[in-house]
């Protein structure tokens, strides 16, 4: 009898410890800076008060400053072709790339990351996962915004306080290209021209 609540005991003390660490996983805060031993900027998890020269300060990277131009802003990409860069820089749920764009206003506040992916996995899944987290938030674009062409089609996903933007195309059988855009709500248009990812900012991007 002893042995058999012994057990019971022990099972309770494993399944709790599982549900901890899974609580811990989930709401675990992301590196400070790309190529952190401690994983990947989960884009899931932004929150654009990240200090974008923190974020940079381990990989080689360029910056463009585009602050005396119309966008007046500042553009940070990390180097790819570097041999130590890392297979997984950033993710947004099972998918994660080597390269990220972060875009910044004059006085180098976040605005918007991005990233650009060539994968021959079948990114209806990532639509499927965004969907299933966050489908209260998925916007249904109106004909003339979603992109449709040339395989290509544009997802769109609009919070309190960020947009989540993917393009998705098929190149051919089981090729795509997936472009993310994590984006915060009030982005001035201006700034948002310094990247070329589809996004629509427009009030009337909606149908009624």
């Amino acid at each position: 009898m002893n042995n058999k609540k012994y057990n019971i005991k022990f099972l309770l003390l494993l399944a709790l410890f599982v549900i901890f660490q899974n609580c811990q996983s989930q709401s675990k805060e992301n590196p400070k800076y790309l190529g952190s031993k401690e994983g990947s900027i989960d884009l899931d998890k932004v929150t654009f008060k990240e200090s974008i020269d923190t974020l940079f300060s381990k990989v080689p990277h360029v910056e463009l400053d585009r602050t005396n131009e119309k966008s007046k802003a500042w553009l940070y990409r990390n180097k790819i072709e570097d041999k130590n860069a890392k297979v997984s820089m950033v993710n947004l749920m099972e998918f994660s790339n080597n390269r990220v764009d972060v875009i910044a206003d004059k006085d180098k506040k976040i605005q918007a990351f991005t990233s650009f992916i060539e994968t021959n996995k079948d990114p209806v899944n990532l639509i499927n996962d965004l969907d299933k987290k966050y489908g209260k938030y998925r916007v249904k674009l109106k004909p003339n915004k979603r992109l449709e062409f040339s395989n290509s089609k544009l997802y769109q996903w609009n919070f309190p306080d960020k947009i989540y933007a993917i393009t998705i195309t098929k190149l051919k059988e089981k090729e795509y290209t997936v472009n993310i855009a994590v984006v915060k709500s009030n982005i001035d248009k201006n700034i948002m021209s310094i990247d070329l990812s589809p996004i629509c900012l427009e009030k009337d991007c909606k149908e009624n």
